[in-house]
């Protein structure tokens, strides 16, 4: 059932969304500032935990939104989340790009779980849970007569913060000063598999700053047992790939630590670095010994030449 009232210019009301728990219904909202030419804001919420049944789940969220109506424009959704045992939000639309409906629609926990609203204006909202009113809801179409359908969701939309602002345009922070992120930031991906910062896409930069405390040059120290050349290629014929150096298929897997690898990197450019001055000195040695042999050999031929 859905009850409403209006007091000091806004409209306040509560309905209940039925259906699975595990499924979240569409449920419309009407833009009703649209001809006040102002985005219309709609917080949804449930304060107390118990409401429903014990530990159900608390929500406060906030939708300021203003609907395209068959093309008009300047629209967009942007929702504000909090919410804790459960999530109650899977997803938001505007489905008015081809009507003249002026609606979005809001897709909501579905389990027997009540909702109340405030906003600035008129919202009427309307549940298409199977119960209230029959699925799906549909979208109407001027480019055809069946329309969208729009029925329940089971999987939390992508771009849905479940604990924050999802915005529904581009964010310009001019200010010069420090912008912090306490948390971790994704660009392009919502997953950042456990790092403060995950980039799915090109990254351009005029510099990369990588700190390491592990730098190498513990191999110039007379302690460090310096691999053979030969322990290095039966290392390279079993194993396919440089010791200390991962392989394509543990870099395919895993990626790579940017200061981790010009580390190793760094370490073989040393390695190598000392065998070439090691091969030098035999250089050096075998040409002193072939000059040496060089003045032997003239000293004897030149006596066989007296003697003859």
């Amino acid at each position: 059932m859905l009850f409403a009232s209006m007091s000091f210019g806004r409209v306040t009301g509560n309905f209940k969304v039925n259906g699975d728990s595990d499924k979240f219904y569409p449920v419309t909202f009407q833009d009703g500032a649209w001809n006040d030419n102002v985005p219309t804001k709609l917080w949804l919420g449930r304060s107390n935990i118990h409401t429903d049944s014990s530990w159900l789940g608390a929500l406060v969220s906030k939708f300021t939104y203003h609907v395209s109506v068959g093309g008009h424009g300047a629209n967009f959704i942007s929702g504000d989340i909090m919410q804790s045992s459960v999530i109650f939000i899977a997803g938001w639309k505007d489905v008015s790009s081809y009507n003249n409906d002026k609606k979005i629609v809001i897709w909501l926990k579905g389990g027997g779980i009540t909702y109340y609203y405030n906003s600035n204006f008129e919202v009427n909202p309307v549940v298409y849970d199977g119960v209230t009113n029959s699925l799906p809801y549909n979208e109407p179409d001027i480019r055809d007569s069946k329309g969208v359908n729009h029925n329940f969701k089971v999987i939390i939309d992508e771009y849905v913060n479940t604990q924050g602002i999802s915005y529904g345009n581009n964010a310009y922070f001019n200010g010069l000063g420090t912008n912090s992120f306490a948390g971790k930031v994704g660009i392009g991906t919502t997953d950042t598999k456990g790092f403060n910062l995950a980039v799915n896409g090109k990254i351009r930069t005029q510099e990369i700053r990588v700190e390491n405390a592990n730098w190498p040059d513990f191999v110039f120290e007379k302690s460090y047992s310096l691999p053979t050349l030969k322990e290095t290629e039966k290392y390279i014929k079993d194993k396919g790939h440089l010791p200390g150096i991962p392989s394509a298929e543990e870099v395919k897997t895993n990626g790579i630590d940017l200061g981790e690898m010009n580390a190793k990197l760094l370490q073989k450019i040393e390695e190598l670095t000392l065998h070439l001055i090691n091969q030098n000195k035999e250089i050096i040695e075998l040409r002193q010994g072939v000059k040496q042999q060089d003045i032997k050999i003239n000293l004897i031929l030149k006596k066989l030449n007296n003697h003859n």
